[in-house]
């Protein structure tokens, strides 16, 4: 085969599709497409450009909401807010609401134009992304861009520059910006894959607040011979009582699990107990959902390259995305039921729960003493 200079996409593919895999240089590469498309309409239309050149002349310090409202449509004023893009105002519902003299700090200095180029600094790809994506550091992006400036061709004996440096900062390499173009829309698979790390984050932290809860009943409750028995009764559908399963394979429970009266104190105490259990073990089948719908487009499991999955969710977003949908509704759902409880039941309610149940006990063991 000759060498070839240029991008193409019968050439590089293979080669597209393992950068792509790569989750921070995919997360760098869709960003400054989608900012190039989305913020500056790829430099393609002139009032757009007038408009950021007037915002450039009053200077990032100066800039007031008003300016804003004058130099840019609508539209592209709420894509900055989409791509964090400005400093100082959490979104557009907000900067709707501000009056026109307030002071705006816009990312001018990190994400601006250059010519006929978009150029970001590795610190402005970081505000963008990170909120999005936490895995993302600047060593992270540094070390990308690096990498991106020389992939080696499979193909032939030359490399591609995915992103070119100037001076200090990065602009999106032209011919691979047209590839993602016909492509299909990468928005709508970034989009999806933010919904996933979201939702892993929201799991994270309400299950590390169930496992806080369990730990009130019982400090042993989380060590893997009781987490072992509660992943089996959460995947065998014949047991309906994953409390009373716990009592009936565990030895040397603390007594107050199965008391010699059972009072009014301990029904409602195995009550909420019941329903942390419940919920705990639902977090098994939530994090294999999370790692089903990932690996459509990463991990292990991967069942196609990321370009692929750019292609099929812009050619049949309904069919490619219909199992993933109803994973994610059935993901929140749970984690609905965990967030209601917590909000209904605070730590401090359950810890003076645990310990009438505990004075109960000793009263009982005190009487039988008697």
């Amino acid at each position: 085969m000759e060498e070839h200079s240029t991008l193409d996409i019968e050439i590089d593919r293979a080669m597209l599709e393992s950068v792509f895999d790569d989750p921070i240089i995919r997360y760098i590469l869709l960003h400054m497409y989608l900012v190039r498309v989305h913020v500056f309409l790829n430099l393609e239309d002139d009032a757009i450009i007038d408009g950021f050149e007037r915002l450039d002349r009053i200077g990032a310090t100066s800039t007031i909401a008003k300016d804003l409202r004058q130099s840019l449509p609508e539209d592209v004023v709420e894509e900055l807010f989409v791509y964090n893009l400005v400093k100082n105002i959490t979104n557009y519902a907000v900067f709707e609401q501000t009056p026109d003299d307030f002071g705006v700090k816009l990312l001018s200095d990190e994400v601006y134009i250059e010519g006929d180029k978009v150029m970001f600094s590795a610190e402005g790809l970081l505000t963008i992304i990170k909120p999005y994506f936490p895995i993302v550091t600047l060593k992270k992006i540094n070390d990308s861009l690096k990498k991106l400036r020389g992939i080696p061709c499979e193909s032939t004996n030359v490399t591609h520059a995915l992103v070119h440096k100037y001076d200090e900062d990065f602009a999106l390499d032209d011919e691979l910006y047209e590839i993602l173009f016909f492509l299909g829309n990468p928005y709508l698979s970034l989009r999806l894959e933010r919904f996933v790390v979201d939702i892993e984050l929201k799991t994270g932290d309400l299950e590390s607040s169930i496992n806080r809860y369990l730990k009130i009943y019982h400090s042993d409750i989380l060590s893997a011979k009781y987490m072992q028995k509660i992943k089996k009764a959460a995947e065998d559908p014949k047991i309906t009582d994953i409390f009373e399963y716990l009592l009936s394979k565990s030895r040397n429970l603390p007594m107050k699990f199965n008391p010699p009266e059972k009072t009014e104190i301990y029904t409602q105490w195995k009550t909420t107990l019941s329903q942390l259990l419940e919920m705990k073990s639902g977090y098994f089948d939530v994090h294999k959902q999370i790692e089903d719908i990932r690996s459509f487009y990463s991990g292990r499991k991967q069942k196609m390259s990321y370009f692929t999955f750019i292609e099929q969710l812009t050619e049949n977003e309904e069919e490619t995305s219909f199992f993933i949908r109803d994973s994610l509704l059935e993901i929140r759902q749970k984690l609905k039921t965990s967030n209601d409880f917590i909000h209904d039941h605070s730590e401090k309610e359950l810890k003076l729960l645990n310990l009438d149940l505990e004075r109960e006990v000793i009263e009982f063991e005190e009487d039988d003493l008697d």
